[in-house]
């Protein structure tokens, strides 16, 4: 969410995975909103949309 370009749109990642090791049930399908859940994020009430087919980790 932080990155250059994230400002409002799920534009870009720092970190890529395989597509053998994900599972279809962990994609976020395009057009969902991703929020902070967890620590200090809350408080940014940071809310972004995805564009491609995503996945995101809970760390």
């Amino acid at each position: 969410m932080n990155m250059k370009g994230n400002e409002v749109l799920i534009v870009s990642s720092s970190r890529f995975v395989s597509i053998q090791n994900i599972k279809e049930s962990q994609i976020i399908p395009i057009g969902s909103v991703v929020f902070p859940k967890r620590g200090g994020a809350i408080a940014t009430n940071k809310k972004r949309k995805i564009i491609k087919d995503t996945i995101v980790g809970l760390y």
